[in-house]
């Protein structure tokens, strides 16, 4: 019996898989907290990914003797020399002397969309980070940092949101849906969550929680927050119909990431722009990193670890979906 874990670690969530290399199958799944290194302390990181871990290998009814190599795709690691450094003692701290490989978490999302096909993938979640492919080689664009980047990103949509409370409070005329709704969500005054985010005292991720708000209102015809969408979708179309008119083998297209659970109207915007894409949900981000340690690119492949993701993430307690994932169930696309 030869057992592998793949991770997904991410600046939202950690998941963790037991995969059964000889049966090809997904034997458990384990769910956590972030797992970003690089705006949270060393602490926190280590605690979700060692939970995640442990909860998969406990799922599966083995121990970590049982696992034979280990693949962790995590946000952090191709940032700096510092950042992969990091991520990589951390990693060896966790999983011991076994055979073990560390990728960017934006290379599990070009695997799981594109396989070894030429193309593009953007990857929007709590940041974002977009990845090109022309003849074997692979180059990053986008996901550099929060002050000035990641764009489409659940950080940019809340940051967004805070500017349009901004106008909302400053006009001291009419509804004021966006400021009523940021105050609540950060149980604060907006004048001191601007100072917080001007200071950079509050952390990347608890902005990004706020998007999950901006996705409701867009839901109810809010026209100020569907304009934000909008834009999003017509960023992604402009950056990557732009690559493409210049990398003429960049066919395949694919977009993944949290804010993918914004839901139908999202995807529809996005398609206006890219008629072609693909769109995968953040979480099964894993199922790349799987592939990448499988070195096996086949979508028939991938298309099956998908289902047998969504029926592991079935056994999950709904609180702890809610908690982790920010479902109830799995999604599915329309």
């Amino acid at each position: 019996m030869s057992m592998l874990l793949a991770i997904d670690g991410g600046s939202t969530k950690t998941i963790s898989v037991v995969f059964d290399e000889e049966k090809n199958e997904i034997v458990s799944v384990g769910l956590s907290g972030s797992a970003n290194y690089t705006t949270n302390s060393l602490e926190f990181a280590i605690t979700n990914l060692s939970k995640s871990i442990n909860d998969a290998i406990e799922a599966a009814d083995i121990t970590m003797d049982s696992i034979e190599k280990v693949i962790v795709s995590i946000v952090g690691i191709g940032d700096s020399e510092e950042a992969t450094k990091m991520g990589n003692e951390i990693i060896s701290s966790l999983i011991g002397k076994r055979e073990y490989s560390v990728i960017n978490d934006g290379l599990a999302a070009y695997y799981l969309g594109n396989g070894s096909e030429n193309g593009i993938v953007f990857a929007p979640g709590t940041g974002s980070v977009g990845y090109i492919k022309i003849e074997n080689r692979m180059k990053r664009f986008g996901g550099w940092g929060w002050s000035i980047g990641d764009m489409s990103s659940a950080t940019w949509f809340s940051k967004k949101s805070v500017e349009v409370a901004m106008m909302e409070m400053d006009s001291e005329s009419g509804r004021k849906p966006f400021l009523e709704t940021v105050e609540n969500h950060f149980k604060t005054s907006l004048r001191e969550l601007s100072w917080q985010i001007e200071r950079r005292y509050i952390q990347k991720e608890k902005l990004a929680s706020f998007s999950v708000n901006l996705s409701r209102m867009a839901k109810d015809g809010n026209k100020e927050a569907l304009a934000l969408f909008d834009e999003s979708a017509s960023y992604m179309g402009k950056i990557i119909n732009g690559i493409r008119s210049k990398y003429s083998d960049a066919k395949r297209v694919s977009i993944m990431g949290g804010t993918m659970q914004a839901g139908e109207f999202y995807y529809k915007m996005i398609r206006k722009y890219i008629p072609d894409v693909n769109i995968f949900f953040g979480y099964e981000i894993v199922i790349g990193t799987i592939m990448h340690m499988k070195n096996e690119m086949d979508f028939k492949f991938r298309d099956s670890l998908l289902k047998q993701l969504d029926h592991s993430l079935e056994k999950i307690p709904e609180g702890e979906l809610k908690g982790y994932l920010n479902i109830d169930k799995p999604m599915k696309l329309p």
